[in-house]
């Protein structure tokens, strides 16, 4: 059956297994019986802020500790396969996103808003870089599409192949990042109270990784972002420029 491991705030990730039994015929749902204890990690490193399978390997898993980093865990095997170290400046790594086929990468956002991407094959940190806004990565995401079915421009991609990621930080934004060398794509954001927007009238630009501009999914705009309002009413306010 397949197996269920969860992360907790005490620093434990039990697994377990799902335990069903097939009705013979081939036609009627299998029942439940239960969820068997396989393993449980107590690597003593504080909560665990994140727990996924690595790759499509069904015996090996990704967790996130409060102050150890990223391991890869193989169920079958005593120890580690690897470990990527925390760095406590750029904050707790409490998103993931790993390769889904080939076992090369692995992406992981901050509490601070640092993405960083690791080469897992021999642990060096390719690029890291930090969130315009300088907040949280809340959620990630891989961008597993065509590039024209993302609403990408052919020959937009400065880097074929390399990975985007769908990230939502900040209030209310989800942008498209290449997670290479940090430029969004594509960004798509709203104020949560039209009435408070229009209160703000203090606005600070936000310096962009390698590029002044944010590029819209309508393809034919352009969008420039200025932020994080004074009065903190307001975290997201878009000009939108007609080519």
């Amino acid at each position: 059956g397949a197996s269920v491991a969860s992360g907790s705030a005490s620093g434990r990730v039990p697994v377990g297994r799902v335990e069903s039994r097939r009705k013979p015929g081939g036609w009627a749902p299998d029942t439940y019986r239960g969820v068997t204890a396989v393993r449980q990690l107590s690597p003593g490193e504080g909560a665990v802020l994140k727990v996924l399978p690595w790759g499509s390997h069904p015996c090996l898993l990704l967790y996130a500790s409060q102050r150890g980093g990223v391991h890869c865990c193989d169920l079958r095997c005593p120890a580690d396969v690897w470990q990527v170290p925390a760095s406590p400046s750029l904050g707790l790594a409490q998103q993931l996103v790993a390769d889904p086929s080939g076992q090369h990468w692995l992406a992981q956002g901050t509490s601070r808003g640092w993405v960083c991407l690791w080469d897992v094959r021999f642990l060096l940190c390719v690029n890291s870089w930090q969130h315009p806004q300088r907040c949280g990565i809340d959620a990630m995401s891989l961008a597993v599409s065509a590039p024209a079915r993302l609403g990408l421009a052919q020959g937009s991609l400065p880097h074929p192949g390399v990975p985007l990621l769908y990230m939502s930080a900040g209030l209310q934004e989800v942008g498209l990042w290449d997670v290479l060398d940090g430029r969004c794509h594509q960004v798509r954001t709203d104020c949560i109270d039209a009435a408070a927007a229009a209160r703000c009238v203090l606005y600070r630009h936000v310096r962009l990784p390698l590029s002044a501009y944010y590029t819209d999914m309508l393809g034919c705009h352009q969008v420039r972002t200025l932020s994080d309002c004074m009065d903190g009413c307001c975290r997201q306010v878009r000009a939108v420029l007609t080519c």
